[in-house]
């Protein structure tokens, strides 16, 4: 049997695909920055940039009202929930494409940037598991005790 995806679910595998590029990057990043090594600078730009090109792709995605639709049909009264993790993405992507910046001109060793990086990952983790469990959690909101 074939099973064509709707616009919800290839959209959410999308979004799946580019977290764990973006997760897999940043752990290749940081292990380049832990290096230290001035060869590897050219590398390191090119890997910040893809890294931000997934990251605006997925940004792009999270606010399409698709992908989120679900938590506003159950739980309308989560939309404030809904648009603190929105508000979230703009920083997120600011934030990498300022350390990027930082790795490609200023004199600041590597392994400070490799620290900062680490950070912002576990930032990106915890948005994402947030994003997650609301959608989790809005699979349940009808779920109550029976008559």
């Amino acid at each position: 049997m074939i099973c064509k995806l709707t616009n919800f679910d290839s959209q959410t595998s999308r979004i799946a695909q580019l977290r764990d590029l973006i997760y897999l990057l940043t752990d290749d990043l940081r292990e380049m920055l832990q290096q230290d090594d001035p060869y590897a600078r050219p590398y390191v730009n090119t890997v910040f940039d893809q890294t931000i090109e997934y990251l605006k792709e997925l940004v792009r995605l999270e606010e399409d009202p698709v992908y989120l639709e679900p938590v506003f049909e159950a739980a309308p009264y989560w939309s404030a929930r809904i648009e603190q993790l929105r508000s979230e993405h703009d920083s997120f992507v600011d934030s990498l494409s300022t350390l990027a910046e930082r790795a490609a001109t200023e004199p600041v060793t590597y392994r400070l940037l490799a620290q900062e990086l680490e950070r912002w990952k576990h930032k990106f983790l915890d948005h994402n598991k947030r994003e997650a469990d609301l959608l989790l959690e809005s699979q349940f909101v009808d779920i109550g005790v029976g008559d």
